[in-house]
Parts: structure tokens; sequence; C-alpha cells
């Protein structure tokens, strides 16, 4: 006859399973597929040998799609075993949907997937159908139940090895998915420009970034999943500031010559530029606000009648300093040197300083190469014609 603790131990056994039983229940209730633990001994790993045999010891071109868990190392703090079987529940629907979507899985990270597509805009699908599949089904779940995900999605050579994926676009994508807020994906320029014209998605540029430990600064853009997530970021701001401006004209003929050290008269051209694509292009060649004060005030000098365009150069270096990274404050740290703190040189002695390194540039000879070298620098082209450079002033 049993004791009254055994009695008590059985009856506290048996309500323990039926509280799991209901758990697993509404998980499988969720996601539409029964929910199992691996064996124990593939409880804490998760596959990682996904790569097709087919595709070894190859460089392709592909949409390449990182994914990651947001919080995965506090969940697991807290019930390694719980979010284990979360984790899975989520990895395998996002490998059922990529299959869906005509891509592959190339590798597990443990706590996300790297993925493949031949198509940039299947790419794109694939990830919006994760994010608001997952998304929608959370609703449904208590929040210990529901795992959220962050994606980057970049288009690039990569080379697939026995065991393991690399190349710069691989890491390009997994810095992307940092970028991206929870249940959301940031995709690259190059991406933004395949997709666009076939794949009509909300999308808010956040402008170029700088990834950790990617060398080349990347522009990126990120998918609007809902209209809560539409609002309006420091770049869309700007941007609507001065569309909306009286002279949104003289912005754009100021912007053009300050990237290509021309000036472009013509209204229709005017017209038909891109002021996201400028403010892209001009934040690049003048990385600090300092720098792209520079870069004004010398294409308003080169006016004759310059006062209309100081004043254009002001509004824009106001809304574009909003844009740039604000920079760590150092006053309380005694052993940095304050640069801002140092009386600044007058224009005129900044002009000085310019005409002298022209001059002693012009008598060290190889004028030519170093215009050159210089024109290249501030466009991104190289220009051959002899007449033209010898027209140039360093």
């Amino acid at each position: 006859m049993r004791s009254y603790d055994d009695s008590c131990r059985v009856l506290a056994a048996g309500c323990f399973l039926k509280h799991y039983a209901q758990r697993h229940l509404r998980l499988d209730a969720a996601y539409g597929c029964p929910l199992r633990s691996a064996p124990p001994c593939q409880s804490k790993f998760m596959d990682n040998n996904l790569l097709t045999s087919e595709m070894r010891g190859q460089r392709t071109l592909a949409t390449v799609v990182f994914t990651d868990c947001v919080g995965f190392s506090a969940r697991m703090s807290v019930d390694e075993d719980h979010t284990l079987d979360l984790i899975r529940r989520d990895l395998k629907f996002m490998k059922q949907l990529c299959g869906r979507y005509e891509g592959r899985v190339l590798k597990s990270t443990g706590d996300g997937l790297l993925m493949c597509f031949t198509s940039a805009v299947k790419a794109v699908e694939c990830a919006m159908e994760i994010q608001r599949s997952i998304t929608e089904r959370a609703i449904e779940l208590p929040p210990e139940d529901a795992l959220e995900h962050r994606i980057g999605i970049h288009l690039a050579d990569m080379f697939i090895t026995e065991t393991d994926v690399m190349g710069n676009g691989v890491n390009i994508a997994a810095r992307l998915q940092t970028e991206a807020e929870p249940g959301g994906i940031c995709i690259s320029q190059t991406v933004f420009d395949v997709i666009k014209a076939s794949l009509h998605v909300d999308s808010d540029y956040l402008g170029p970034r700088e990834l950790k430990n990617i060398r080349e600064v990347v522009p990126v853009y990120r998918i609007l999943m809902s209209p809560e997530s539409q609002v309006l970021n420091p770049h869309s701001v700007t941007i609507r500031n001065l569309e909306q401006s009286r002279n949104v004209l003289r912005v754009k003929k100021l912007l053009f010559y300050a990237c290509k050290n021309s000036w472009e008269s013509d209204h229709n051209k005017l017209n038909l530029l891109s002021l996201s694509d400028q403010i892209q292009e001009v934040m690049l060649l003048a990385p600090t606000p300092e720098r792209l004060r520079l870069f004004l005030d010398a294409a308003v000098r080169t006016l004759s009648k310059p006062a209309e365009y100081s004043v254009i150069a002001n509004i824009l270096v106001k809304e574009l300093s909003r844009l740039y990274p604000v920079e760590h404050n150092h006053d309380d740290d005694p052993t940095s040197y304050n640069l801002a703190a140092e009386p600044q040189p007058s224009p005129n002695a900044v002009n000085a300083l310019y005409e002298q390194l022209a001059v002693e540039l012009e008598a060290a000879g190889n004028g030519t190469r170093i215009k050159k070298l210089a024109f290249y620098v501030c466009r991104r082209v190289w220009e051959t014609d002899q007449n033209k450079l010898d027209g140039l002033r360093l």
C-alpha cells in the first residue's frame, strides 16, 4: 500500500507531465508540426554539416541569407532544454520555407541558418515569409514559447569547402543581420538594386554603415514588415525635408558638383536625380560633417555669385549632420586629446595651406600622375585625357 508521501510524489509527477504535454500541444498547433526533442546526444548541438555534396569545392555567386536568434544565450541560461526545443522548431520551419522558395541550407550556426538562393527575389520573399509567419504564430503562444530572429541578406561571391562556407559576402550578410531589429530584415544595396524593379516591398534606407571587420562601407536598407515599422528614421526625415524645400533643385545641383566636380544646370536632369543616392555618395566622399562642410564650401567658392548657394550649403550641413554617427565623448578621459577644443583655422588659412601644398606637389614633378590619382579619389573614375588633366588645378 502506498504511503501518503508516495501518493503526493505520483500526483506531482502527473501534474508536471500534463503541463509538459499541454505546452507541446500548443507549440504543435501553432506551427502545424509535432515538436519532438532530439536524442540526448544531440540535444545541445545542431546539425552543422548541411552542405550539399554537389556544391562543395565550388565558388559561386549567390544571394546569401543569414538568420540569428535574438537573445538566444540569455534564454539558454534560463531554460536550456526548452530553448533548444524552440530553436529546433524555428530552424526546421525555416528550412521548409527555404526549400519552398528554391533555396538551400548551407550551414547551421546553432541558433541560426546560412542559406543561399540563386534568385535575390526568392531570397527576400523567403525571409519575409519567415518573419511574417513566426511573428503571427508568436501571437498565439505565451512569451516563453516564442523566439525572435534577425535576418541579413547580401548578394556576393562565396566559396564552399568540405566543412564551411567562406567569403566576404557571407561575412557581410552575417553583419547585416546585426543591423536588423528583432523580427526584421536588412539587405545590402546590391540586393536592393536587384529586387526593386520586380518585388514591390516597402523599405527604408538606413544609409552607409561601417560593419564590424568589413573594410568597405555598406549601404543598408531595411524591409518594412508592418505599418508600425514605418516610423521615419533620420535618413527618411532628411530626404523628406529636402524634397519639400522650394530649393530642392539647388540642393541637387550643389550635391552634384560636390560629387562630380562639375555643375549641372539642366532642370530635367536634376529632377531625375535621386536625393537618396546623392546623399549616399556625398557621405561616402565626406565621412564626417566637417569634411562635408569643406566639400560644399569648396563647391560654392567656384561660383561668381556664391551667396545663394552658401545658404543651400548651410541647409545641407544641418540636415545631413543627423545622419553621421555620434562620436564618442572623451571629455571625461584625461588621456584623450580634444581636437575640438583647439582654435580652428580660418577658411583663408585653410585655403592658403591648400595653395602651398599644391605648389609643393607641382614642384616635386609627376604633376599629371598626382592629378590623375586625385581625380580618381574624388570621382571614382580614371581620367586619361591629358588636356583635361592639364586643365585641372591641384
